[in-house]
């Protein structure tokens, strides 16, 4: 079974509101892999938003978390159609200020489970997941205040800003090749007053098929992202 891998990322942060926000890959995407793009804007929900790329490419909304406030974090994927460079571009419902993490996984098959909650802490942390190993996953979280972030262990950060002046997020990733049960957390050095946080299972190796994605609900407000069918 093939162990999904982290080929290249990249991210950036819009300095000042505007209606887009873009981000190159530095080197060419392979036909076939994976493309994620995390997400983070303030005072629009970028998951009622759009992602578009150089390429064509059409992306799904994994995951999205938005605070009262629309302190937002939101997760998207797509699958690379061929082979070269690729800018992502994030549109979200009007202007804002925003920033985009991008990656690209090898190596993957079919995409998982996935969750979003809204927390004001200084060790946010995603609810838990169970994936089927080996399998890669990416927590995006955006807070209301400039903080420095430090991520769990096991985890590596792919972007972030700590600035107030812009939009405070942070990006991680870690890969599992075991059975196990993980969450996405933080350390924060100062307490969002409000932060979103969302986690997705965005490549598990191997072959096999994965199953229909939707959401159940756990509790008042809250969503749990669900694959149904997996095999």
């Amino acid at each position: 079974m093939a162990t999904p891998s982290l080929v290249q990322s990249a991210g950036s942060t819009r300095s000042g509101s505007g209606t887009t926000h873009t981000q190159a890959f530095g080197s060419n995407v392979v036909a076939g892999n994976l493309l994620v793009v995390c997400a983070a804007t303030w005072n629009r929900d970028c998951g009622t938003g759009s992602v578009t790329d150089s390429q064509g490419n059409t992306y799904t909304r994994q995951v999205s978390e938005a605070t009262s406030g629309f302190i937002t974090s939101a997760i998207y994927t797509a699958t690379a159609g061929s082979s070269g460079a690729c800018t992502v571009t994030l549109t979200p419902s009007a202007a804002t200020w925003m920033a985009l993490a991008i990656a690209e996984v090898s190596g993957w098959n079919s995409i998982g489970t996935s969750n979003h909650l809204v927390q004001s802490t200084t060790t946010p942390t995603s609810q838990n997941v169970t994936p089927t190993a080996p399998a890669i996953l990416f927590g995006s979280l955006r807070t209301s205040n400039a903080t420095t972030f430090t991520p769990g262990t096991g985890w590596t950060t792919i972007y972030q800003d700590t600035s107030g002046a812009n939009v405070p997020n942070s990006h991680t990733y870690r890969i599992e090749t075991s059975a196990g049960t993980w969450a996405a957390t933080w350390t924060l050095s100062v307490a969002g007053g409000e932060t979103a946080v969302a986690l997705a299972i965005l490549g598990t190796g191997g072959a096999g098929g994965g199953g229909n994605f939707g959401y159940e609900r756990i509790g008042r407000g809250v969503l749990r992202g669900v694959l149904r069918g997996a095999r």
